[in-house]
């Protein structure tokens, strides 16, 4: 394995008018001192109804004199056609009170007229005909709009905490998490993640069609899922291939270590002695990130069916629990769990929570799950299909083969994950294969890394590789003429997996091994008792907390996931 496959503690990363006639213009109103007199009777037109009965003259109101009139009425007067009767034949001459006025009334029209011209014609010589009207130009440009700063936009009350600490100012991850916060996920349409699907019946298999990975374990397309295993009935039955009493015994006092290293806020560290834990276990690890600690301390009770629900360890997965979701950072990529270190981080604290998850179906889980899985969606390489250190960048190996186990336990309760992550993870793998899929590297071909080829086959069998896969076949006579390794754990649990699913006399004989050399490695004195360490690189950076944890977990091989092939015939794909 690469020596950078676990980077040094502290890497990081006005509406428009209608149409229709328009109103005539009214013109320029009169000044409003000038006299307005009604205008000259018109002539009689024979009315469209029958003739009304006369109107008894003593019944009209007393006309006043012309100059009386204005001097009462000095205001503006809408002119109305008057309707008069007909005058009878033997009538005497008209008293009308208007017609010896019309010299004055023509007089003052005339005036009115000619003041409005006058007025008329001094304003347009007031006016300057050489001023354009305003234009709005747009010469060969298109009007920006400025995007709204994630500061401004609405804030989305959750239960997932936000980090105001300003960005890593290493260049190289920041304009890689600007890409991906740009880009949208592959095939996303809409907002996947943003309503929370709503739970299927606890006895349905996980499998939501998405993806190979997740495609049901155990020989039952309906009723279980790859973690049914871990209780019951069906548990003893898996413990019959290879496990024992005796190891059962081990994971037992392997559990009791990692919950008396437990620090008060729930967390674990890989430097057990920080705040006076432990001052008596040697051997502490010198990584940062107590997500990943946290996870990995989570996932061997989780193995063995303890949550924070039913169990022996109920209180101790729970103060885990909860202090994974109160690291959990609010980004546009997702819930972020690298702690500011890289994401092996949230590969390992994802996969715990999910599992989690998956095994209780605690509604209160399920936000910060879905946030997880998202991030790990969105950090993806999109151009290489893999995942390293931080968000975006160019993948390796061992953060991908984290990130798929993460992913598909994801995937087990529901969450979304676009079909085109697990096409892309399958492109890396193919990108890092040699000799056709049986030998595996870190971030190109290589024959001789066993770890590397470990993953590779792992991932490949969870993507749909059948048992008779000949590269598949190759690549475990490879690792079985090497067996099990007395100092690197990495490589042990993940080659575990690969003979424990592909099983026959190759997992028969592998098992021995392991269980022989894990049995009696473990401490049995002193306050160390129950826990694993083994010096290596890894060891180094883990410590006594990585070594147990990751022994624990070889040892629930058994039962901790379905077998994919045990019970199916073995001439049928996995599909």
């Amino acid at each position: 394995m690469s020596s950078d496959a676990l980077p040094p503690i502290g890497s990081s990363y006005p509406a428009p008018s209608g149409t229709g006639e328009s109103a005539p213009s009214t013109g320029v109103p009169l000044p409003p001192t000038a006299p307005i007199a009604p205008p000259p009777v018109l002539r009689d037109v024979t009315p469209r109804h029958p003739t009304p009965p006369p109107i008894p003259r003593a019944s009209l109101p007393r006309a006043l004199p012309v100059a009386e009139a204005i001097e009462e009425e000095p205001r503006w007067v809408i002119p109305r056609k008057e309707v008069r009767a007909p005058a009878k034949a033997n009538s005497a001459p008209s008293t009308d009170a208007f017609r010896g006025s019309r010299k004055l009334i023509v007089s003052s029209l005339v005036s009115g007229v000619v003041h409005f011209a006058l007025v008329l014609l001094l304003a347009l010589l007031g006016f300057d005909t050489t001023r354009k009207p305003p234009r709005v130009e747009l010469e060969g440009t298109v009007a920006s709009v400025v995007a709204p700063s994630l500061a401004t936009l609405p804030k989305v009350a959750t239960k997932i905490q936000r980090n105001d600490a300003p960005a890593t100012k290493t260049e190289s991850p920041r304009s890689l998490v600007d890409a991906l916060i740009a880009t949208p996920a592959p095939g996303r349409k809409g907002s996947e993640f943003g309503n929370d699907p709503k739970l299927p019946p606890a006895g349905l298999s996980g499998n939501s069609g998405l993806g190979d990975l997740l495609t049901p374990l155990g020989g039952s397309s309906t009723t279980l899922s790859m973690l049914d295993g871990r209780d019951g009935e069906l548990k003893g039955i898996l413990l019959q291939d290879g496990g024992s009493e005796e190891t059962e015994k081990a994971v037992a006092r392997g559990l009791r270590w990692l919950a008396a290293h437990q620090r008060e806020d729930g967390s674990w560290h890989f430097n057990h002695r920080q705040e006076g834990i432990c001052k008596y276990c040697g051997n502490p690890g010198n990584h940062g990130s107590s997500t990943a600690a946290t996870g990995f301390a989570l996932l061997p009770f989780l193995g063995a069916n303890h949550t924070h629900r039913r169990g022996e360890y109920q209180e101790t997965v729970r103060k885990g629990l909860e202090y994974l979701k109160a690291k959990t950072i609010a980004t546009p990529l997702g819930g972020d769990l690298q702690e500011g270190i890289n994401l092996y981080s949230q590969a390992i604290a994802t996969l715990a929570l999910c599992e989690a998850y998956a095994l209780t179906r605690d509604e209160d889980l399920h936000y910060t799950c879905r946030e997880a899985v998202r991030f790990i969606v969105n950090s993806q390489d999109k151009k290489g299909g893999g995942w390293r250190y931080f968000p975006g960048q160019v993948g390796d190996t061992t953060v991908t083969g984290w990130m798929l186990m993460a992913l598909k336990s994801g995937e087990l309760t529901y969450m979304p994950v676009p079909p085109e992550v697990w096409t892309a993870a399958k492109k890396f793998l193919d990108g890092v294969q040699d000799d056709g899929g049986a030998a595996y590297g870190y971030q190109s071909p290589a024959k001789n890394d066993p770890t590397m080829t470990s993953i590779g086959l792992l991932s490949r069998m969870y993507g749909g590789w059948p048992r008779s896969q000949p590269a598949l076949q190759r690549g475990i006579r490879s690792l079985s003429k090497r067996g099990p390794s007395d100092h690197d754990q990495y490589y042990n649990y993940y080659a575990t997996q690969v003979f424990r699913h592909f099983g026959g006399q190759e997992w028969i004989a592998w098992n021995e091994e392991m269980k022989a050399f894990l049995l009696e490695s473990q401490s049995r004195e002193g306050h160390t008792s129950g826990s694993w360490y083994f010096p290596d690189k890894h060891g180094d950076q883990g410590g006594r907390l990585y070594n147990t944890a990751m022994s624990i977990l070889i040892l629930e091989v058994y039962y901790r996931y379905l077998p994919i092939y045990g019970h199916r015939a073995t001439s049928e794909d996995f599909r």
